[in-house]
């Protein structure tokens, strides 16, 4: 289990969503493997997780594994990631305030 801690801002609008993210968290993964994200924090919030385009050692980029993943928060999620390096992000709306917590659970 690794616990990361989080910070909003600054923003970045892209297709009409409002991205924050001061701080980048990276997992690198040497092989696929199930994860059990859980993230608690302000309402309309959710966690993204992306792979690194070029850093997948076996995962094809088109493989459901190497697909982007979404959590909202303050529900719990399971999926397969590959192996690849992955960062995450925090989506919300402007001006949103709280604490944010995120727990990541490989299986």
């Amino acid at each position: 289990m690794r616990r990361l801690s989080t910070t909003f801002g600054p923003y970045l609008e892209r297709d009409g969503v409002v991205y924050t993210s001061q701080r980048w968290h990276c997992l690198s993964l040497t092989r696929p493997v199930s994860v059990r994200v859980t993230a608690s924090g302000p309402p309309g919030t959710e966690l993204g997780l992306s792979f690194v385009p070029g850093s997948c050692l076996t995962t094809d980029s088109f493989d459901e594994a190497a697909d982007s993943q979404l959590v909202t928060f303050d529900e719990t999620a399971e999926f397969t990631v590959g192996d690849c390096l992955w960062r995450t992000f925090i989506r919300s709306k402007p001006d949103t305030v709280g604490e944010i917590s995120i727990t990541i659970e490989l299986m």
